[in-house]
């Protein structure tokens, strides 16, 4: 009896070796009849190591890092946490299925400041699961969330940088964000948002919410269509935005657009299938350091008379892939090299086989 235990032991090992797999990394699953029991384990410290280098708030302290590998959780299970999670700083999942996290799973990690769970599978948030004052980062990046709810990141008072891109976002309460004022950074790039996704009606809205602090938005890669004119109240209680990325949307601008936003240092509003565009839209955006205009169908000439005195900061501009003539581009290049501007290539569209000055294709 004592022989074959052993050697059941022994295969079990042998086998888990073979799959590559470390037990200690595993969350255990005691299956009941309704839930399950869940017992957390982190990953050995190596591999701790090895990962959060990357990573700055976990890098200073790996030991209080835990990775949680290959987890399956609903929301109705029974967790049983790794050991001291009040002094876990960062966890991070790995090669996990979490379809709902319970709403009290972190209420024990009082000292967490980094959370990944991106590519878990996540498809919805409970309100106030993310409220932890000690929260400063939050990735949630490509997983199946659809709707973003009033209290979704209640609590997260000191939340700083949140990553929502790639996932399947069509709805966002219109103040899901408005306590969170440390936020600095939010990426919604990738996701199924639309004209209609800023209201709790059927109303067409602004994008206007209200994050005091936030300096860089990621909008772009969405299904937001405003064919007369981006809302005057769009970020206009984001005073503090220095970077706006609105390419492969479907937006026009007229004046007063970004009337509030004086920090503006980068806008990229390439592929948004609007040709026509002035300088004069600007300017009141003297900090204005980049902007991309690439693939819009541009035709016409740029006015850049006197363009130093109404942007002093400006240092390049990105107007590949469009539809200038020749002529006209070659205009715009030289007053741009007069004004010390730089154009911008991306290597992507780069174009040596056609028509073109400087890679920036003509016709």
């Amino acid at each position: 009896m004592i022989l074959r235990f052993v050697g059941a032991v022994i295969c079990c090992l042998i086998l888990c070796d073979i799959a590559g797999i470390q037990v200690k990394a595993l969350g255990r699953n005691e299956t009941g009849l309704n839930k399950q029991r869940i017992i957390l384990r982190c990953s050995d410290d190596q591999k701790i190591n090895e990962y959060v280098n990357d990573i700055q708030l976990c890098s200073v302290q790996p030991a209080h890092s835990c990775i949680l590998n290959a987890i399956r959780m609903k929301n109705n299970d029974k967790i049983v946490h790794p050991f001291k999670p009040e002094q876990k700083i960062c966890i991070i999942f790995q090669r996990s299925t979490i379809n709902m996290l319970p709403v009290d799973f972190f209420k024990n990690y009082s000292t967490i400041q980094h959370i990944d769970l991106s590519n878990t599978g996540l498809q919805g948030i409970e309100d106030f699961t993310f409220s932890v004052t000690s929260l400063i980062e939050l990735n949630l990046r490509g997983n199946d969330l659809t709707r973003l709810t009033q209290n979704a990141f209640n609590g997260a008072v000191n939340l700083a940088s949140l990553d929502l891109s790639h996932n399947l976002i069509s709805f966002i309460d219109p103040v899901a964000f408005n306590n969170l004022n440390s936020l600095i950074n939010l990426k919604l790039s990738h996701n199924k948002l639309s004209n209609q996704s800023f209201s709790d009606d059927d109303n067409i809205m602004g994008i206007d919410w209200t994050i005091e602090n936030l300096k860089v938005l990621d909008l772009s890669h969405n299904g937001i269509v405003y064919y007369d004119a981006l809302p005057y109240n769009s970020f206009t209680n984001m005073k503090s935005l220095e970077e706006i990325y609105l390419q492969y949307n479907r937006m026009a601008i007229d004046y007063g657009a970004f009337s509030s936003n004086r920090n503006l240092k980068t806008l990229d509003f390439s592929y948004n299938n609007n040709p026509y565009f002035e300088f004069n839209l600007f300017l009141s955006a003297r900090k204005l350091e980049n902007i991309y205009l690439n693939g819009n169908g541009m035709w016409h000439s740029i006015d850049l008379a006197d363009i130093r005195s109404s942007f002093p900061k400006l240092t390049s501009i990105g107007i590949s892939n469009n539809s200038f003539p020749c002529s006209i581009l070659a205009s715009i290049v030289r007053k741009l090299d007069k004004a010390g501007i730089e154009m911008v290539v991306d290597e992507n569209t780069f174009v040596t086989n056609a028509r073109n000055i400087r890679g920036v294709k003509c016709v």
